[in-house]
């Protein structure tokens, strides 16, 4: 769950992802990552919707997905919503002030709609994670994050840190994952009519990419309850994922309650169990699925990236500072969340810092007035040894107990 307070302390008139608190309801932009709950905090309260209803230069920006489903949810601010275009920069005016702003939304690959956002002002450039799972070779395609053929300098990186643990260190890509349900899910249907599927997801919503694949490979929707429905139809995406009707095989919170289905005869129930908690500490490598007593499949799946991939994307853009927007409660967990997050940017800082400066050096080398040639040791003198000029610092916020 996301625990970020909405502020980019970097660029203070904005907020993303969090609607409540006094300092959020002040911002003069609002962004939206996606529609997940946690991501949501404060825009159904009356306050943050009146202070963006009466000022008529403020909005929120959002993808067109999102924008769809805010507009479901909440018609009196449709006046107040633009769609952002996924991979193309937009320029925004910030209200009342003299200033713009760049943002380039990037896929997220968390669910459908959601993003990231690049954040680039005249003296900076910041990267809000929001929830992400794409692997570090996709993510090095995105163009965004180039100019004049080198990666671009990100000052400050807010990044997901749901799975930043050594006991998530490798999670199995999700296509893996998918395809171990399928596997289950073809076994089990073709047996008769009357066998069905109870998928068992860990929360209301956040299985949206999970569904939309195995009902197509399957070939099939899946039966869920008429609040789960509304909410997914207005994702175009998924039009023949889900369904109302109970004849289908497929079923997935189509109960009376959270978990259950409107199908009672257990002998013909085969339950399948995707998540992530469970398989904590666990060696993913050689299967990612396991039966229970009981007929359960579990199945490990994440729509977050694993310490693994988090490395690799820190690892690639190097970023200046880091704030992680998931932090444990426990202060045990928080310390060795900080402590891990040191040691993996001390794997990249020393050596970004040691090419600054010799960017510079040689920069000032080319731009110096015509010179007697100097001898190699004299232009040892003159460059020196950048490893022994600069001391590693810790380069993120510290802890900070009243930030929570």
């Amino acid at each position: 769950m996301s625990t970020f307070n909405g502020k980019i302390l970097e660029i203070p008139e904005i907020s993303v992802d969090c609607f409540e608190n006094a300092n959020n309801l002040d911002s003069l932009v609002y962004f939206l990552s996606h529609c997940h709950t946690d991501h949501m905090r404060g825009l159904s309260d009356w306050r943050f919707q009146n202070s963006l209803l009466e000022r008529p230069d403020v909005y929120l920006y959002a993808t067109p997905i999102s924008v769809r489903i805010l507009n479901h949810r909440y018609p009196q601010l449709e006046a107040k919503l633009i769609e952002i275009a996924t991979s193309n920069s937009t320029l925004i005016k910030i209200p009342y002030k003299n200033t713009h702003l760049t943002v380039t939304a990037l896929p997220a690959g968390h669910c459908p709609g959601s993003v990231m956002f690049l954040f680039e002002t005249a003296s900076k450039n910041i990267l809000y994670t929001g929830d992400y799972r794409v692997s570090a070779s996709d993510l090095r395609k995105y163009n965004a994050f180039y100019s004049m053929g080198e990666v671009k300098r990100i000052d400050k990186m807010y990044l997901d840190t749901t799975f930043f643990n050594r006991s998530y260190f490798k999670l199995p890509p999700r296509s893996d994952s998918i395809s171990k349900i399928c596997t289950v899910i073809d076994k089990w249907i073709k047996q008769s009519p009357a066998h069905i599927i109870n998928i068992k997801p860990s929360a209301t919503y956040g299985s949206e990419f999970l569904f939309m694949e195995i009902s197509k490979i399957v070939g099939m929707p899946i039966h869920v309850n008429s609040k789960t429905y509304n909410l997914y139809k207005r994702i175009p995406e998924m039009d023949e994922t889900v369904t109302l009707s109970a004849t289908t095989q497929l079923h997935a919170n189509c109960g009376s309650e959270f978990k259950e289905i409107c199908k009672k005869d257990k002998a013909l129930i085969r339950t399948i169990i995707p998540s992530t908690l469970y398989w904590k500490n666990r060696n993913t490598d050689s299967d990612c699925i396991e039966i229970g007593e009981t007929g359960c499949y579990r199945v490990c799946y994440s729509c977050h990236a694993s310490l693994e991939e988090i490395e690799e994307f820190l690892s690639f853009l190097k970023p200046v500072e880091v704030e992680p927007c998931v932090v444990p409660s426990s202060p045990r967990e928080k310390e060795e969340m900080f402590d891990l997050l040191e040691k993996v940017m001390s794997t990249y800082q020393s050596r970004r810092l040691e090419e600054e400066e010799e960017s510079k050096l040689f920069k000032q080398v080319e731009n110096a007035p015509n010179t007697p040639e100097k001898s190699e040791c004299e232009w040892d003198d003159v460059l020196g040894s950048p490893v022994n000029n600069f001391k590693r610092k810790r380069l993120w916020l510290q802890d900070d107990d009243g930030d929570e």
